[in-house]
This record gives C-alpha cells, structure tokens and sequence, in this order.
C-alpha cells in the first residue's frame, strides 16, 4: 500500500495516468485492512492530481471524500486547501474562503506551500491582481526553497554512494591482486616441484640402465623440455593479461578518483552556501540578512574555483561537453560560458537569474540569446541536455 501511494505521488508531477493508476491499487488495499487515515492521505492525492489537469469537480470529489476520513489534522489542512482550490476553479469564491478560513498560517513548509497556492488561486478567482501576484511569490520562493533542500539531500546521497562505490572497488582489487599472487606463488611452487621430480627420475633412470638405455632417455628429456618450454609460454602469457588488466584497473581507479573529486567540490561549495544563508537566516535580521544573502550570492557567482570544478565534474561525465562548446563558439564571453555551465548542471533561469541578482525576464531574454549564438533552434536547457545525452551515446560534437 505504502509503494503503491509513493510511486503515485512520484508520478503525479510527470504522468497523471501513471500517478493515478498506482493511487488507485492503494487505495484498494487501505480500505481492505480498514486504514482510514491512509485512505484519506490518498484521496488527497487524487485531488491535486485532478487539480494539476484543472479537473475541479473531480478534485472538489476527492477531496470531499478525503475529509470523511481524515483524522490527522495535517492531513485535514491540506482537504481545506485543495477544496478551496476546487472552488475557485469552479468559481465558487464564497466557498472557496469559507474553507480557507478553517485553516491557519503553519510553520510547516509543505502545508505553508499549499496554503500560498490555495490563496493565490483564490484571489486569482476574485480578480485581485495585487494579492494574487503576492501569493504567488511567495508560494515559488518557497517551492523553489524546498525543491533546492531536496537537490541537497540528493547531491549527499549520490556523494555517500559513490563514496561506496570507490571503497567496494578498492577492496575487490586488493582482494584480486591477492589471488593473482596466491596463483604466482603455486605455478612457482609446482614449477620447482615438477623439475625436483624431473631431476629425481633421471638420476634413478641413469643409475638403472646407464648404458642400454641412453637413445631412450634423451629422446624422454627432450620431450620433456619441450613440454615444461610449452607450459612455461603459457604461464608467462597469463601474467601478461594479469599485468595489463591490473593496468587497466588502475586507470579507472584514477578516473573514478578525478569525477569524485570534481563532485565532491561542487557539494561542498554548495552545502557551505546553504549552511551560511540557513545560519543567517536563524541568526540575523532581515536587512543583515538580506545585505548577508547578496554577498554570499555574490561571492558564490564570481567562484572560479567552483566553476572549474562545474567544469571538470561536466566535462568528465560528458565527454568534454565544455571544452567543446567554448572551442567551436569563440565568440561567448565569460559571462554565457558561466551561464552555460550551470545550465549543464541543471540550474534553471530562475536559478540563474537569483545568482547573478537580475529579473527573470531578462535572464529568460538571455538564455534565449545564447541559445541562437550556439545555434540551437529550441530552448538552451533543452539543447544543453539533447548534447549530454548524445555525448553519454559518444556522439561527438562536430558531428550535430
């Protein structure tokens, strides 16, 4: 049930049929154990799914359904949210306030999230421009808030598993170099064993028939050397494998060792801001904190040392994406170059535009500008993506 519910809410923000489908096999299984609380959690989720289509009956449905059940008083905050939002898409205002009213302002940041939209869909409703473009605001600098939170979290787990990965590497190649040595030490052993014995045999055949079996003997040991030259060819030619598959490895181990570096000083310089700004914030006013935000932005923009690990981390996992796009278009200035690399690392316009303290527009304006300078004829996040994944592929840039 529990799977079925997140895989759902996962989906909910790329395939609506995906998302319902799996809300649906949940809610089949809470109401068969009797999980009241779960099925309201879930038809709640029906409901933004139907509002994210701008379906409002079926919303308002759901999430009239939702608040039979609830018990939680999360979850009863979040059934007055969607039902106002319902009914000012159905353009039911008196409604729509009427539940808005039965909430109150949280310091919950996801129930704030949904409060915001719940208002800023309502006064949209009403036609009040002025409080409409307040909510609104507010509720996508919180969203954005919570959305960089998650990259954070994210950017940590993939640090820890490649961190893993690189420490299960290492012991599988100590644990092999073992083996092989183990293995070279027995052929030596053997190889001394067998001409022990080879030497043994033909000093007792000597001291048996010294002289009616000579022709015998000699034609025996030549046999036999040809055999110990044919087995020591072969053993000489499996330490050369060995030899050039332990070479191999050990580049690897120095190209994995470069991409994590470069991505272990993207994270750090990213945490570092975060943890300056989330101090600031607990700490200091809102002008020291503001004065404190435009000079860690600021300083986070002109980091040369953090835009030369964008470009490692970008050029080693994209087949040198960077140093191509700056080689074949000479004529993008320091600036686009900056804005390119942080469009490769996922940065969107918005992103863009709060670390270079300009409007969103003009930024917008901007990446359109770089898009035609690179000669692409869709969007630059759309064309700086298409370009990593044909450069996973090993297609090469000249070549598009």
């Amino acid at each position: 049930m529990l799977c079925h519910s997140y895989i759902g809410n996962i989906y909910r923000f790329t395939n609506q049929d995906s998302a319902r489908y799996h809300l649906t096999q949940a809610l089949i299984i809470a109401q068969e154990i009797g999980d009241s609380c779960e099925a309201s959690e879930i038809y709640t989720s029906f409901s933004k799914s139907y509002l994210q289509d701008n379906d409002f009956k079926k919303a308002l449905l759901y999430a009239k359904k939702g608040m039979n059940n609830c018990s939680n008083s999360a979850t009863k905050d979040l059934c007055f949210y969607n039902l106002a939002r319902a009914y000012s898409g159905l353009g039911m205002t008196d409604s729509a306030m009427f539940y808005l009213s039965k909430t109150s302002d949280t310091h919950n940041q996801q129930l704030q999230d949904n409060r915001y939209l719940a208002l800023r869909d309502y006064y949209s409703a009403i036609g009040n421009h002025e409080q409409f473009k307040k909510f609104n605001a507010l509720y996508l600098t919180l969203s954005d808030s919570l959305e960089s939170n998650r990259n954070i979290a994210k950017l940590a787990d993939a640090d820890n598993e490649h961190r893993q990965l690189y420490i299960n590497q290492n012991k599988k190649d100590v644990t092999l170099a073992k083996r092989q040595s183990a293995f070279i030490i027995i052929v030596i052993f053997a190889l001394a064993l067998v001409a022990f014995i080879l030497l043994l045999y033909r000093h007792r055949t000597k001291t048996k028939s010294l002289y009616s079996k000579t022709d015998e003997l000699q034609l025996l040991l030549r046999s036999q050397r040809e055999k110990e030259k044919y087995q020591i060819n072969e053993i000489l030619s499996e330490l050369k494998e060995s030899y050039c598959q332990l070479k191999s490895t050990k580049e690897n181990l120095k190209e994995t060792n470069k991409q994590y570096a470069s991505l272990t000083g993207l994270l750090s310089a990213h945490i570092n801001v975060m943890q300056i700004l989330t101090d600031a914030s607990q700490t200091q006013t809102k002008d020291v904190f503001y004065k404190t935000f435009i000079a860690t932005v600021k300083a986070y923009k002109n980091n040369d040392n953090l835009y030369n690990n964008i470009s490692r981390y970008i050029n080693d996992h994209y087949g040198n994406l960077i140093a191509d796009l700056c080689k074949k278009y000479p004529s993008l200035n320091d600036e686009e170059i900056k804005i390119i690399k942080l469009v490769a690392l996922g940065f969107s316009y918005i992103d863009v535009a709060v670390l270079f303290d300009k409007k969103p527009n003009a930024m917008s304006t901007k990446f359109t500008r770089i898009a035609r300078k690179i000669g692409a004829s869709e969007s630059l996040a759309k064309h700086i993506n298409r370009l990593k994944k044909e450069r996973r592929k090993g297609t090469s840039l000249n070549s598009l």
